[in-house]
């Protein structure tokens, strides 16, 4: 049976000329596996692409084990044996990440890209306070002393906008509430002024207020430094009101990627179509599962004048046909698609 592995391009930004806004991040062609039982090595991440502007935020979509994680995980050089990047490229700031030495990713981490985890708490050292966490990372990365460290610390307890940061600064992390925590761990990502800041599942477990001071946030720091984001989420609430794209991932695959507003008004492949219809809307009741209708596999794409079909991934192990395309079936919107088979000539 074939293989069907997808080029995923690397796609500029919608609106910002390639000479006046360079990309801040690129992904071509990522791949990453991990060993399956038979020993095998076993694509979780398939030749995934994407580019990223500065002041734009990309959100990462997909449910659970489609490789939102292990695509972000990648992209800083996090990937855990056993496993690891087989093939493609991530540039951050012009830097390749893959291949590249301890000490180089390093260095990169924190001064040019950064990542919140989904539970601060858990990324926080209980045995240390806020002030030697965040002053830890301005020694290590700003070469400050000891004393400019926290005076360092303490302004940024003040920026990520935290009440009486010097109560704070002496804090141990089981002292904090859930926000306040992640405020912490939006300080620390942020002391260097990285480029690129990755946050997964930021706001899991807070309050709808939390969750929109934490956005409100992040929006104002990206004003001012012209920081790219890459959202990880389930939420498409948040990724409604927060990101310029959206790239949807099935089974370790980017199969959409488009605007924001276009893609929740017109998506095209069968999985967006699929998570969209999975989303509970106040204005409408309740519809009850029918497990009769039948599941949306194909969607068929008309482009320059060729015919394809949107796929599900799920669907194709019943298929025999060639290699899936990203196709732009708008202008930066893009679908995976299989082209459609000739017809046959009739006698």
């Amino acid at each position: 049976m074939a293989v069907f592995t997808p080029a995923a391009p690397v796609v500029a930004s919608p609106g910002l000329a390639p000479e006046k806004a360079p990309p801040l991040a690129e992904v071509a062609n990522l791949t990453v596996a991990f060993p399956s039982p038979d020993s095998r090595m076993s694509a979780v991440v398939r030749e995934v692409g994407f580019s990223l502007a500065p002041h734009e935020s990309l959100a990462l979509v997909g449910e659970s084990g489609s490789g939102k994680t292990q695509t972000a995980l990648a992209m800083l050089g996090l990937t855990r044996p056993p496993g690891r990047v087989m093939a493609g490229s991530v540039r951050i700031g012009g830097q390749e990440i893959v291949g590249a030495s301890e000490s180089t990713l390093r260095r990169i981490r924190g001064s040019q890209a950064a990542m919140i985890f989904q539970s601060p708490r858990t990324a926080l050292n209980p045995l240390k306070t806020v002030g030697d966490h965040l002053s830890r990372v301005y020694r290590r990365h700003s070469g400050l002393d000891k004393r400019r460290a926290q005076e360092q610390a303490l302004a940024m307890l003040e920026r990520v906008g935290m009440t009486a940061p010097e109560r704070v600064l002496r804090a141990y992390p089981h002292q904090l509430s859930g926000g306040m925590a992640q405020r912490v761990m939006i300080g620390m990502m942020l002391a260097c002024n990285p480029c690129l800041l990755i946050a997964d599942e930021p706001t899991t477990g807070l309050d709808v207020t939390i969750q929109s001071q934490i956005f409100a946030l992040i929006r104002d720091i990206q004003a001012e430094t012209g920081l790219a984001l890459i959202l990880i989420t389930h939420d498409l609430g948040v990724v409604a009101e927060n990101c310029d794209r959206i790239a949807v991932m099935q089974r370790g695959r980017l199969v959409e990627l488009a605007p924001t507003a276009a893609l929740f008004a017109q998506a095209r492949h069968p999985y967006t179509l699929r998570l969209l219809a999975s989303i509970l809307r106040p204005d409408q009741p309740p519809q009850p599962i029918d497990l009769d209708t039948p599941v949306v596999d194909e969607v068929p794409i008309e482009n320059a004048g060729h015919a394809w079909r949107a796929i599900s991934v799920d669907a194709w192990k019943a298929l025999d046909a060639t290699r899936p395309e990203m196709i732009e079936v708008a202008p930066g919107h893009f679908v995976l698609c299989h082209p459609e088979p000739p017809v046959e000539a009739q006698p």
